[in-house]
């Protein structure tokens, strides 16, 4: 039998000081109590950057203006298959706030890197902390 299949739109949203926006899963929700980049599921004939905006302004209340493709993630869990498709979010308007009670963090790279998330965010988490590691080599 064919697992069912997921298509996920997630954004990378940073504050001015460079911290990125995470969210903590309840614990009610599959792979609950994780910690997760904002965004939700594709629904049905609806297009990628669509899906980013209503799943950004359904969980945070923010009106998305710019967001650019980042990466994709494809990943096998037992019961599905789970495609991320990692968008950087430029440009917003408003405060996030946590419009479904999830609680809500800014972390910067090296706190990101030692929090839980769901297996497929790994490769989000290890590419935010190379990119990092690369931005610091060119200051220095």
């Amino acid at each position: 039998m064919a697992k069912r299949h997921l298509d996920v739109a997630c954004g990378i949203i940073r504050n001015e000081e460079g911290e990125i926006l995470i969210a903590l899963r309840s614990v009610t929700q599959d792979q609950g109590g994780l910690w997760e980049f904002p965004g939700g599921k594709v629904e049905y004939s609806e297009s990628l950057d669509d899906a980013l905006c209503r799943e950004l302004k359904e969980e945070l209340g923010i009106l998305v203006y710019e967001a650019n493709p980042w990466m994709q993630v494809h990943h096998e869990y037992q019961k599905y298959h789970v495609t991320l498709h990692v968008w950087n979010v430029v440009d917003y308007d408003l405060e996030p706030i946590a419009e479904e009670g999830q609680l809500l963090r800014w972390v910067n790279l090296n706190i990101l890197a030692t929090l839980d998330f769901p297996a497929a965010n790994y490769a989000v988490v290890e590419a935010l902390v190379r990119q990092g590691e690369s931005a610091e080599d060119l200051s220095s």
